[in-house]
C-alpha cells in the first residue's frame, strides 16, 4: 500500500513525471504488475457551496504491466474521473461570479506495447494508443493518439523513424516529443496533439554514441495541424540537434538547439517568421 504524493511515470506521450494525492494498491507477481489507485485532483474548498456538500474532484483507476515471454512488454492504463463540482469563480472585468461548474466527468485510458525485452530482435518497436472522453477534454468529440516508432541499435549509433496523429483535440503529454514540438524543453513552441483539432507528425530521430558519457542527437520533423480556428498554426517543419554529457551518474548537461518553421492559414494574416532558439540545461537526479 502507497499513499501520499505518489509520483507517477507512465509514459512520456501518455502521463509523466507526476505527482498526484493518491492511495495506492500495488500487487506484484512473476512478471505481472497491477497498481490500483483513488486519488484527490482538488478537494475543492474555493466557495462554501461545493466545501459544504463535499463535492470533490476525484480519480479511480487502474495500471498494469505485463512483461511476455517472447520479450514484449505490455502496459494498460485505465481512469475513471469523477468531478462532483457545481460551481466555480468566473472573474469578468475584474468581477468575481460565482456561476455553473462545467462538468468534466469521463474515462480515459491508454495502451502501451514495446519490445525493448527481446534483445535478438532485428528492430525495436514501440506502439501507443491513449482515449479521453470529450467531457474530460472540453471538446465536442472524444479525443484519441498514438504513435509508433521503430529503431536499430547499430554499435554507437541508432537510427529511429517515428510517426504518430492525435484526433479531436487530443494533446499529448507535454514530455513527448523532440525540441521545438514537444519535449518540454526550454525553447518549445507546441506541444504534440492540437486542441482545436487534428495532427499528423512524421520524425527522424538519429543518435550517435560518442563515448560512454556523451551523445549527440539529431532531429527532422513534420507535423500538419489541422486547425478549426484561424491564426493557429498549420504544419510545422523541425530541425534540431542535442548533446548531452554525463558530468556524474546523477548529473547531466545538455546543450540544445533548433530551428522550426510554421505555417498559418492564408486567411489569418499572420506572419510567418521562423522560431529560432537553443539552451544550456543542468539536468540532476536524485
Amino acid at each position: 500500500v502507497v499513499a501520499g504524493k505518489v509520483p507517477f511515470m507512465y509514459s512520456p506521450f501518455y502521463s509523466y513525471n507526476g505527482r498526484g494525492t493518491r492511495a495506492q494498491l500495488v500487487y506484484k507477481n512473476d512478471g505481472v504488475k497491477l497498481v490500483s489507485f483513488v486519488g484527490v485532483k482538488d478537494e475543492f474548498t474555493d466557495n462554501d457551496i461545493d466545501e459544504w456538500d463535499d463535492n470533490d474532484f476525484m480519480e479511480y483507476g487502474v495500471v498494469g504491466k505485463v512483461d511476455m515471454t517472447s520479450g514484449w512488454v505490455l502496459k494498460f492504463y485505465g481512469k475513471y474521473v469523477d468531478d462532483q463540482r457545481t460551481h466555480e469563480w468566473v472573474t469578468t472585468d475584474g468581477v468575481d461570479t460565482l456561476m455553473p461548474h462545467t462538468d468534466t466527468t469521463g474515462f480515459t485510458g491508454d495502451i502501451h506495447l514495446n519490445n525493448s525485452g527481446k534483445e535478438d530482435c532485428m528492430l525495436n518497436i514501440e506502439a501507443e494508443v491513449g482515449y479521453k472522453a470529450a467531457d474530460l477534454q472540453g471538446t465536442e468529440d472524444d479525443g484519441i493518439g498514438g504513435y509508433a516508432m521503430i529503431s536499430k541499435k547499430m554499435d554507437r549509433f541508432t537510427p529511429a523513424v517515428v510517426a504518430g496523429m492525435t484526433q479531436n483535440g487530443y494533446v499529448a503529454d507535454d514530455d513527448f516529443g523532440l525540441i521545438m514540438v514537444g519535449g518540454d524543453t526550454p525553447i518549445t513552441v507546441v506541444d504534440v496533439g492540437n486542441a482545436d483539432g487534428d495532427l499528423w507528425f512524421g520524425a527522424f530521430v538519429a543518435s550517435y554514441e560518442i563515448s560512454p558519457k556523451l551523445t549527440v542527437t539529431g532531429n527532422i520533423l513534420y507535423a500538419d495541424y489541422d486547425n478549426n480556428t484561424d491564426g493557429n498554426i498549420t504544419d510545422a517543419i523541425e530541425v534540431s540537434a542535442s548533446a548531452s554529457y554525463a558530468v556524474l551518474d546523477n548529473a547531466e548537461l545538455v546543450y540544445g538547439i533548433g530551428y522550426l518553421t510554421p505555417g498559418y492559414d492564408d486567411d489569418a494574416g499572420s506572419l510567418e517568421d521562423a522560431y529560432f532558439g537553443h539552451y544550456l540545461q543542468l539536468a540532476l537526479s536524485f
